[in-house]
């Protein structure tokens, strides 16, 4: 995956890079648990941004701790920039 190429190059804590995976898989799971809801999670911008807002609004209602919702959106937002289309 690109991401995971990407992370092993970046000057991140190891205890960073494996967070950072963990909310990928996270987040993965939880589009797979919501696939109808997003299909289009990995098609344009919008439907991105649709699934990212909701797994947030997720986040917030199950985990509360604010590093580790925004922890979880810096992880999406580098999987998206470093090719979604690779994960999807």
């Amino acid at each position: 995956m690109a991401l995971h190429r990407h992370l092993d190059r970046c000057a991140l804590s190891a205890n960073t890079i494996k967070a950072y995976r963990a909310r990928v898989r996270a987040y993965g799971a939880w589009l797979a648990a919501h696939a109808r809801d997003h299909p289009d999670a990995f098609v344009d911008q919008v439907g991105a941004e649709a699934a990212v807002t909701a797994w947030r609004r997720h986040l917030v209602a199950t985990k509360g701790s604010p590093s580790t919702v925004n922890q979880a959106l810096a992880a999406i937002d580098l999987l998206y920039e470093t090719g979604a289309a690779a994960y999807g």
